[in-house]
């Protein structure tokens, strides 16, 4: 918990989708429903794109006084302990090895994965908490079949489902276990996979008829196919990399295989942990199957833009290391296994250090340094109210300033601005589908603004302002 509040000393890390949450949860606490504030005209909408769970829990925290930017910050180092304890427990159990224990949760919180979830204000360290949650009920209700236990770990996964759409991936591997890893007799093992998924699916499913009442579709996104390629598998390797050696997925801009020999280690270091293990190991295995699948299926038809990163391989990181974990207690105990085990946590607390140092000095997001632009948020707050302020990031500007901002349209108005942020919000750019920059490019937004009579150019290191 103190690493996040050391971390985030200059506050949550705020993106895109973190002002959602933000803005979601003041008007939950409210009682305005779940809706979000259009940055660009000021009124409301239902919010269909993201599910409702992490906004709610913020908006218990404004219940109670805090601000959303402060509840967020608490519940991510909450979560970041949590989640800790939770590997730990897991791990214990399996192994009833206090210094396994230790190792994995110490892992857990020192490793570059669960830094970077858990100081932003994401929904994913609530779904990482639910999930393992979930799947550790799931374990108890697989060597001890009982009804409402499997009833209760649904419940549990339900809930994760509400935090991150991919978390129906959790629900389906529950169902899977209990068909194929359940000692019942074949009929209650089928009744407990079908009570699994219906149980499961309810809440998800509750969301999605509401979107449909209220906005028409169950979701607002589109079917449209892509084929994934070499990148998607370089990417998903740059990460796996990097949870065998933090920051390998930085090497790539000096030598572009480097990442990739490392998480072909990193398989290999894998595939060893799996040759032994227990029920917990083959739960996790068989959620980790499920996840990358249903998430690359999701990256080929739904959201193409996903990119393949720390952020959306988290519930793997987890996983695997639980695997792995246990896999290696159990090897025969020699200098290669306690080199392994000393080079891989001394790499993590080293690369641990580093990144927090880092975020303390520079903070993360809308609120970290890199979005300090003293003279433009002050050249737009002189601005008259009724101006037409245009920008590739107008949730930035509506954050910072309070100001209404509007996406870049082709259409300037007589009374009106462009501000572009270049390349302003770099969290995976070493990834496909990595968030460098939104909106149309720089080239564009300057034809734009001079075919709407903006001719001043103003310059504030990334920010460029266009104005008559």
């Amino acid at each position: 918990m103190a690493i996040v509040l050391v971390a985030t000393t200059l506050g949550i890390g705020v993106t895109s989708d973190a002002t959602v949450y933000l803005d979601a949860a003041r008007h939950l606490a409210r009682g305005d429903g779940f809706v979000a504030t259009e940055s660009c005209t000021g009124g409301t909408a239902p919010i269909t794109h993201w599910p409702p769970l992490y906004p709610w829990v913020l908006s218990l925290g404004v219940r109670l006084g805090l601000e959303p930017l402060g509840a967020a910050r608490a519940l991510a180092a909450l979560l970041l302990g949590a989640n800790s304890a939770l590997v730990a427990a897991i791990v214990l159990r399996s192994t009833r090895r206090w210094t396994a224990a230790a190792i994995a949760g110490g892992l857990t919180a020192t490793s570059l994965c669960m830094l970077e979830v858990h100081t932003a204000a994401w929904s994913e360290p609530l779904a990482l908490f639910l999930g393992l949650g979930g799947l550790t009920l799931t374990v108890h209700a697989l060597e001890r079949p009982d009804f409402r236990t499997v009833v209760l770990a649904a419940v549990v996964l339900g809930f994760a489902t509400l935090t991150r759409y991919l978390g129906g991936s959790l629900v389906v591997a529950a169902a899977l276990l209990h068909l194929v890893l359940s000692p019942a007799p074949p009929s209650r093992r089928f009744l407990f996979a079908a009570a699994t998924s219906v149980v499961g699916a309810v809440p998800l499913a509750t969301f999605m008829i509401r979107n449909l009442l209220l906005a028409g579709a169950p979701t607002d996104r589109e079917i449209a196919f892509q084929t994934l390629g070499f990148e998607h598998a370089r990417s998903i390797l740059l990460v796996l990399g990097s949870w065998l050696v933090p920051g390998a997925d930085r090497l790539a801009a000096l030598a572009p295989l480097a990442p990739v020999m490392v998480g072909l280690g990193g398989l290999f270091a894998l595939a060893l942990a799996l040759l032994r293990g227990d029920q917990t190991c083959a739960v996790h295995r068989l959620f980790m199957v499920v996840y990358l699948v249903l998430f690359l299926v999701s990256v080929s038809f739904f959201d193409h833009d996903s990119p393949l990163d720390q952020r959306m391989l988290a519930p793997l990181f987890l996983s695997s290391l639980i695997v792995v974990t246990i896999g290696v207690s159990r090897l025969a105990a020699s200098r290669w296994r306690m080199a392994f085990v000393f080079f891989v946590t001394a790499a993590y607390v080293a690369a641990c250090v580093a990144a927090v140092s880092h975020l303390q000095e520079r903070g993360r997001g809308y609120l970290g340094r890199e979005w300090h632009y003293e003279q433009t948020f002050a050249t737009l707050a002189s601005l008259p109210p009724d101006t037409n302020i245009q920008s590739n990031y107008p949730d930035a500007i509506h954050l910072l300033t309070g100001r209404a901002a509007c996406p870049i349209s082709e259409s300037i108005p007589a009374s009106g601005v462009i501000v572009y942020f270049q390349d302003a919000r770099r969290f995976s750019p070493r990834t496909v589908g990595g968030f460098t920059e939104t909106g149309p490019g720089l080239e564009e937004a300057r034809r734009r603004a001079r075919a709407g009579g903006l001719v001043r150019e103003t310059r504030e290191r990334n920010a460029v302002l266009f104005s008559r």
